[in-house]
């Protein structure tokens, strides 16, 4: 029956020295998910020792614990797990996978898919009931998505981020408003993230790319958007999974980790082109971990491991994945999904 197919949830997220106070709020917020199919567990991981910082995670996680005392729901149960490696945001997927791996067993006739959330994002109310509604299986559709996200957006193969599905490119699913994929999918991925990363170290920074480049390149699938239609999208009409996000002023952050490089840029440029220009330039010097030019740098290495058939891509693999890539015209906004109930 459908019932007995209906998928199971866990959340996962990871945490950074410094986001205590955050991490709790994410926490609460998903274990007040509403539905009739509530999720497992949340599993929030930290590194032992952050390659970013000498300060450990552990006062983070004592917060956490400590504020789950007498709250309520008592379901999730929420599960703290201490990783020997920091790979950065990709902690979150990375490091629990074991464990992911043995929950899923236990059922196996039941999908089991990860659902990726920011540790200083609070979440709606409604992001799991809209998950599961749009997951669970019907007579209309009977092989729901393997990979569910609110929120995409395209990196070209120049590396500029640009509105989802609009231009040629990686369709990059946005980690911060919650991403499901089934666990089945991600087989092999810690080999393919280690290659990746000898390849160009700077994609330990940057887990929405390099995690996006793994699904399309690897396994051949795409992202499915399901959080509006095209001019919902395009007017803000549909609500976002989540409250304002803090993702770029919290202790860690991608845009933070070379702030004097993208202020000077900002200084001495004017215009959007102009600054990608500058991008580039800054990604050509590794030290270099601002946001835009280590997009620049995930472009070209990802355009280096298609060329030379590197990490395990098939064989077919190209740089733009979608419908929308030889059309003279976008036809979609991105992998739309539309099987999914009206908003609240």
């Amino acid at each position: 029956s459908d019932a007995a197919r209906r998928p199971r949830f866990v959340f996962v997220l990871t945490t950074f020295p410094g986001r205590g106070q955050r991490l709790a709020q994410s926490v609460r917020s998903l274990r007040q998910q509403r539905g009739s199919n509530p999720a497992e567990r949340i599993i929030v991981s930290a590194a032992r020792q952050f390659r970013r910082s000498n300060i450990s995670a552990d006062a983070d996680l004592a917060r956490l614990n400590a504020s789950l005392h007498g709250q309520e729901p008592a379901q999730p149960a929420v599960e703290t797990m201490e990783c020997e490696n920091d790979d950065g945001p990709g902690t979150k997927l990375l490091c629990p996978l074991r464990r992911l791996r043995a929950l899923a067993s236990e059922t196996s006739d039941r999908p089991l898919y990860v659902l990726l959330a920011d540790d200083d994002v609070t979440y709606r109310s409604w992001v799991l009931e809209r998950l599961d509604a749009a997951l669970t299986p019907s007579q209309a559709e009977n092989t729901p998505p393997a990979v569910l996200a609110f929120d995409v957006y395209t990196l070209t193969d120049v590396g500029k981020a640009v509105t989802g599905g609009m231009h040629p490119g990686l369709l990059v699913s946005s980690g911060h408003a919650v991403v499901a994929i089934r666990l089945d999918l991600l087989a092999g991925i810690e080999a393919y993230f280690k290659c990746v990363v000898s390849l160009e170290p700077r994609a330990v920074l940057h887990d929405d790319v390099w995690l996006s480049m793994f699904l399309q390149d690897v396994k051949g699938v795409l992202p499915i958007r399901f959080s509006g239609t095209p001019f919902e999208m395009a007017s803000r009409l549909f609500p976002d999974s989540h409250s304002s996000t803090y993702s770029f002023r919290s202790p860690g952050a991608l845009n933070l980790l070379d702030g004097s490089a993208a202020e000077a840029a900002r200084r001495n440029i004017t215009g959007r082109d102009k600054e990608f220009h500058a991008a580039v330039s800054r990604a050509a010097n590794a030290s270099n971990v601002d946001r835009a030019a280590v997009n620049v740098a995930m472009a070209n290495v990802r355009r280096r491991i298609l060329l030379e058939r590197l990490c395990g891509v098939r064989a077919d693999a190209t740089m733009c994945v979608g419908e929308w890539c030889n059309a003279s015209k976008p036809r979609e906004w991105g992998a739309h999904y539309t099987r999914v109930p009206s908003w609240p």
